[in-house]
């Protein structure tokens, strides 16, 4: 699913981009909704992406061979992963 332009202005990320700056970016976003407990990447793969958080929450954790969970941050809304 394509964003609409209007979407990416209203981000903390993009406040200082021009009107025209963010309508060039759109084409190349892409809305990406997520299950909970689903994983965007593992540790080590090569960056493909820059997420934005619209809504909810992300964990972003390492994990040991143990399958212990060490929580680095809480990524919300406006947040860029």
């Amino acid at each position: 699913m394509f964003i609409h332009n209007d979407s990416l202005a209203g981000l903390p990320f993009f406040s200082g981009l021009a009107a025209a700056d963010a309508k060039a970016l759109t084409p190349h976003a892409r809305i990406r909704t997520c299950e909970k407990k689903q994983t965007l990447f593992w540790t080590g793969d090569p960056a493909a992406a820059l997420y934005f958080v619209m809504s909810g929450r992300i964990k972003i954790y390492l994990q040991t061979e143990e399958n212990q969970q060490t929580v680095l941050r809480t990524a919300q809304r406006g947040d860029v992963i």
